[in-house]
């Protein structure tokens, strides 16, 4: 399951109209669900839906699962978990709590993932860099980031990307900006044309495609209703449509977070003698023996991580019967395999299986009793 987050500090510059669109252009070929972070909740209107935002906050506190607060919107194919009125305050609300809350919205959309009901989920942050947009980062691997090219509408692109940088360092979350997307973009003044420029080379990020100031585009919420169903075949039908495609070129492979159905280590050849050898002397404490590396192994480790999750494809060096072993702990804890493989790569596995469980506490803040 494909996780984005559209996010930037800056009101106003497109963010629920980019999220509407490209959910709705997603899911002529996907199952699509959209997560309405914002207050506001001007996604949540659009999509047809009223709501209080309590299923949301029942998901922040981590006493919901995201199926608990799904509903159905006017798109076909987009899912909703809505936001309302009362997720005002949602900053107090959550520091009230007895524990951290930022990681259960990742915590709930892992656990979703092995439901296999969506392929991809876009979060509609709010214009701030509060609760609902760190929770947002920390479960979005990948960030697309709408900025206007009027004049200061890129104010506040450099203290988004100091806290995606937090989010990743500090509460060890890996997420990038995938895209930056140029709105409302008015062919006829110049200050358009030196924005675009200035964002083209400023941020390496930014789409080749861009969304022009359009009316039909304005139009389209007062009428609950997409873009692609509002005005098809319109320039902003074209433009999110060319925006949703080279987003998913970006990212292309991660669309299927999980392991093949054959087990990729099933393919690594054996190694030769005086690596295992080598290895062995060296896991012995002999550091006088360098490392060696077989380039059998090391081919087949190529071509095997094409087809693996990037937070796991560093992991290949663990043997297939021990790989088995962490499937099995991983079911029984409920957490996913990267997590596991971590943890066994950190206590060396090889001779300390034992040590993994004890290990998996300070991975999973989750399964914490503290």
């Amino acid at each position: 399951m494909l996780v984005f987050a559209v996010a930037t500090q800056k009101g106003g510059v497109g963010k629920t109209t980019t999220t509407v669109s490209l959910a709705a252009v997603w899911a002529r070929d996907h199952k699509v669900l959209v997560v309405d972070a914002d207050a506001r909740a001007s996604a949540t209107t659009w999509l047809g839906v009223r709501d209080s935002g309590e299923r949301l906050l029942d998901v922040y506190r981590g006493d919901s699962t995201i199926v608990g607060a799904l509903q159905s919107t006017v798109i076909e194919g987009v899912d909703l978990v809505a936001s309302g009125p009362g997720v005002h305050g949602v900053d107090k609300a959550m520091a009230a709590e007895l524990g951290p809350c930022e990681l259960n919205l990742k915590y709930a959309l892992e656990d979703h993932a092995e439901t296999a009901k969506h392929d991809i989920v876009v979060i509609d942050c709010p214009p701030s860099l509060g609760f609902a947009t760190v929770a947002a980062l920390a479960a979005a691997p990948e960030v697309i980031v709408p900025v206007g090219t009027r004049p200061m509408d890129s104010a506040g692109l450099g203290q988004l990307r100091q806290t995606i940088e937090s989010v990743t360092r500090k509460m060890r979350c890996p997420t990038r900006v995938v895209a930056t997307i140029p709105t409302f973009y008015d062919a006829r003044t110049l200050a358009s044309a030196q924005m675009l420029a200035r964002l083209q080379n400023a941020e390496p990020e930014t789409l080749t495609s861009r969304v022009d100031l359009s009316t039909r585009l304005a139009e389209a919420p007062a009428h609950t209703r997409p873009i692609i169903a509002y005005a098809p075949k319109s320039r902003a039908d074209l433009q999110y449509s060319a925006i949703a495609e080279e987003i998913l070129s970006r990212v292309h492979d991660v669309m299927d977070p999980g392991l093949p159905d054959e087990n990729p280590f099933d393919v690594i050849p054996t190694v030769d003698e005086s690596f295992e050898a080598s290895w062995r002397k060296r896991r012995s404490g002999d550091r006088s023996v360098p490392p060696k590396s077989s380039p059998a192994k090391q081919t087949a480790k190529q071509q095997i991580a094409v087809h693996l999750p990037q937070d796991i494809r560093y992991s290949l060096d663990i043997p297939k019967h021990l790989y088995d072993q962490l499937s099995e702990i991983a079911q029984q804890h409920r957490v996913r395999k990267a997590v596991i493989v971590r943890a066994a790569l950190d206590t060396a596995l090889n001779t300390h299986l034992n040590e993994t469980l004890d290990k998996l506490d300070s991975y999973n803040p989750r399964h914490n009793p503290t």
